[in-house]
């Protein structure tokens, strides 16, 4: 078997997902916007496949991928970078975890 990499790179989605209207997030695309403003060179993730995921600006489809490539979607509930971690080391969660959108209350504090 051959190495395996998986990149987690926080805040930087490829697409929404179908719940993300639930979350203020309805039509997000971070690397996808960053490519179109900003023409980003990602030479070593386009041969990896980056590029055939979700269609970018600035990143060619591979036609020879150098490795597997994929997009994972969150099974969980929430949006918060901590559920997704969980989840890639096996955990699913069944409710999100509290978001404080106004800053956290005393009492967590």
């Amino acid at each position: 078997m051959g190495n395996c990499y998986v990149i987690v790179i926080d805040g930087l989605g490829v697409g929404a997902q179908e719940d993300a209207a639930e979350y203020g997030d309805e039509g997000e695309n971070t690397l996808g916007h960053v490519c179109e403003e900003t023409e980003v060179k990602l030479p070593n993730l386009q041969r990896m496949g980056l590029g055939n995921i979700v269609p970018l600006a600035s990143v060619a489809v591979e036609s020879e991928p150098i490795c597997a490539y994929g997009k994972m979607r969150e099974l969980s509930a929430g949006k918060d970078s901590t559920t997704g971690h969980w989840e890639i080391a096996g955990i699913q969660l069944n409710r999100p975890f509290p978001t404080y959108p106004d800053g956290f209350p005393q009492e967590v504090i």
